[in-house]
């Protein structure tokens, strides 16, 4: 079997799988470059989020800390404000959700809740890199439905839906799409549940010709991303047991209750955890090198898995800035600090080329407000890790003087080769070039 940079096993059933990027058929190439953007609601407390040092080192305030295994690939940025929210009208959370990523005003100014007049930094980059990828973009939501955060956009008035829902995120992932026209094949997770074989069996053939013609090095890649693939498979199996009511439980990690209910906010740890395996599986396939990840629930998330007697409504909450337990909620907040320090170790576990998936990824985390109580869209939380392939400084806190988001966008546009100038709003208030980040 003659290997690409990028192969695809296919066994029986017609179940197709990415394998990932090999050193040795990559002579003379680099690994691809990837964007993934990591969204949670309602800002953060930045007295505990905002490093007091500038540069590096830094110490990683409280409601970074979980990051601290990752510190030498991160990269925090404040100073960085939404400001076209202060040119739209709107309540006070559809404004700076339709425009995060947009960095742009509403389509039509006489609705609020029209959609953005431009698209979002994660699309105009997908155009730009996306490469022979099955998927343009990968767009995954934890929560349920977006409501008044509609973040992403292809184009004006043309917003991007996603999937809350984890396990059918990885059907669509790992099945073998058909030709345009044609019948959509069987499920191959629910081929391979009938069956009761781990992923790969499916392209067992495949797999034994490929890897013995790797070499060592590669050889040990693709015993590494078997086992992750089958591993996330089986995580996402459902267990064998009394039948359940059919509300569309699923088991999503063996280690936790059989039951999920994918839009409920009790519930959101299990989802999310899932939802991370599903964007590295996504990434380390080469199934799109633009995947996005939306915490949707910046209403009711409670959070009853940290035990922190956070009772009543969490909008509420943030805006009494914690009102009878503050700390509570600081610890709320910090959850989102460790599902990100989660989807990193998986990243950075992945081998690939001289380094590994998050040395050769950009992840960018931020929220939509940096003091959500009061509703502000200035100082916004920005976190980015990993170094894009050796294209980004690591291990610093800039601290930035009153810069747009729209010029973190051209920044990172930049990074990945582009010339732009400005991005999302065009006026010159908004748009002074990329950030000084050398």
């Amino acid at each position: 079997m003659k290997l690409t940079r990028r192969s695809i096993l296919r066994g029986a059933g017609g179940v197709a799988l990415g394998l990932p990027f090999l050193e040795s058929t990559a002579r003379g190439q680099t690994a691809p470059l990837r964007l993934l953007v990591f969204v949670h609601g309602q800002g953060t407390v930045l007295s505990r989020w905002k490093p007091t040092q500038v540069g590096a080192p830094f110490e990683l305030p409280m409601l970074l800390q979980p990051l601290a295994a990752h510190q030498p690939k991160l990269n925090v940025w404040s100073g960085i404000h939404n400001d076209v929210r202060k040119m739209m009208g709107g309540n006070g959370h559809n404004a700076p959700g339709r425009s995060l990523m947009s960095a742009n005003v509403f389509s039509n100014p006489a609705n609020e809740g029209s959609a953005s007049a431009g698209p979002s930094m994660d699309q105009v980059l997908a155009s730009r890199i996306q490469g022979p990828t099955p998927f343009r973009t990968i767009d995954l939501r934890i929560g349920g439905g977006v409501g008044e955060y509609q973040m992403f956009f292809a184009a004006r008035d043309v917003p991007v839906s996603g999937e809350s829902d984890p396990k059918a995120a990885f059907t669509r992932l790992t099945r073998d799409l058909p030709a345009a026209g044609a019948p959509a094949p069987p499920s191959p997770a629910a081929r391979l549940r009938a069956n009761r074989p781990a992923v790969l069996d499916a392209v067992n053939e495949s797999y034994r010709r490929v890897i013995a013609g790797a070499g060592i090095e590669d050889r040990l890649r693709l015993q590494q991303h078997a086992a992750r693939v089958e591993e996330l498979q089986k995580s996402l199996a459902t267990k064998p047991s009394a039948p359940q009511p059919s509300m569309g439980c699923r088991r999503v990690d063996p280690m936790l209750p059989v039951t999920y209910k994918p839009y409920d906010g009790a519930q959101e740890n299990l989802g999310s955890r899932a939802q991370l395996q599903n964007a590295v599986l996504a990434l380390s396939c080469d199934l799109a090198r633009v995947v996005t990840i939306q915490y949707t629930n910046y209403h009711g998330p409670t959070f009853d898995w940290l035990g922190l007697g956070l009772t009543g409504n969490w909008h509420a909450r943030v805006h009494m800035h914690g009102g009878d337990n503050p700390e509570g909620m600081a610890r709320a907040f910090q959850w989102y600090s460790q599902e990100f320090a989660y989807l990193l170790g998986q990243l950075d576990s992945v081998s690939e080329g001289s380094g590994t998936l998050l040395d050769n990824t950009l992840v960018l985390w931020l929220s939509e407000f940096g003091d959500g109580g009061a509703h502000d869209t200035r100082n916004l939380p920005v976190v980015l890790a990993g170094g894009l392939g050796g294209k980004l400084k690591t291990g610093r806190h800039l601290a930035f003087a009153n810069r747009s988001h729209n010029d973190l966008f051209t920044t990172i546009l930049n990074l990945f080769g582009g010339t732009d100038t400005s991005f999302g709003h065009p006026a010159p208030e908004l748009n002074k070039g990329p950030l000084p980040i050398t």
